[in-house]
């Protein structure tokens, strides 16, 4: 028996609440659209609504082509928030959006073969648990292809070119904010979900290099942090 369920995530968070379960459930990075549709009074935690314009724009100083491929997965409703967000401003970029839908891990494991038949510029990666499951894969292909990638989840054995997420320590300090009120006995229904609006942005410059794209200085002076 626990005090307290900390999920990560809107996957891991909904199939929580699905359980129905009485134990406070305390959610850290779920995307702040999502929240809106959580009914259950034993939960509270801290969303985040990266600023996905800044990413379109920071992968279009990287690239003056137009095809721009989106990872997702019908399978996860975050994710498709994400590719609905990314439509709505991709025009304003030049970029026009091929939509490349995970569905399921299985499927998503033939990925990588797959997008060798679609003309792809660059690769916008969502959130979907399941593409990051491949992100070896998809980077590696971006790789041997010239082409950039762009994420919202940062993984640090393969960082895409460019990384707009949450600042984890600050997602860490708010979470165990809400922990010590719960276990001070106030309920979560009366503890509201709070948004983390510090973020991490990294460029990769070796990966940049490596793929013979130059990183404008304008962009570097924004980044929070450089992978050389």
């Amino acid at each position: 028996e626990v005090d307290i369920i900390v999920t990560y995530g809107a996957l891991s968070t909904f199939a929580a609440i699905d359980e129905r379960i009485k134990t406070p459930i305390l959610f850290v990075n779920v995307y702040e659209p999502m929240v809106a549709t959580i009914r259950a009074k034993n939960v509270t935690g801290i969303t985040v609504k990266t600023p996905i314009s800044s990413l379109l724009r920071y992968l279009r100083g990287l690239t003056a082509r137009s095809k721009l491929g989106v990872t997702y997965s019908t399978s996860e409703e975050e994710s498709v928030y994400q590719l609905k967000e990314v439509m709505k401003l991709s025009g304003n970029f030049g970029f026009k959006v091929e939509e490349l839908d995970l569905k399921s891990l299985i499927n998503a494991k033939k990925f990588p073969a797959q997008l060798s038949d679609k003309e792809i510029d660059a690769i916008f990666i969502t959130s979907s648990s399941i593409a990051q499951s491949i992100l070896p894969s998809i980077i590696e292909f971006a790789r041997n292809n010239k082409i950039p990638t762009a994420s919202l989840v940062l993984d640090k054995a393969s960082p895409s070119t460019i990384t707009l997420c949450p600042a984890i320590e600050d997602h860490g300090r708010l979470a165990a904010e809400k922990v010590l009120k719960i276990i001070d006995g106030t309920p979560p229904a009366n503890i509201k979900a709070e948004s983390s609006n510090k973020m991490e942005l990294i460029f990769n410059l070796k990966e940049a290099k490596a793929l013979n794209f130059g990183m404008p200085i304008e962009l570097i002076t924004e980044a929070t942090k450089l992978l050389n």
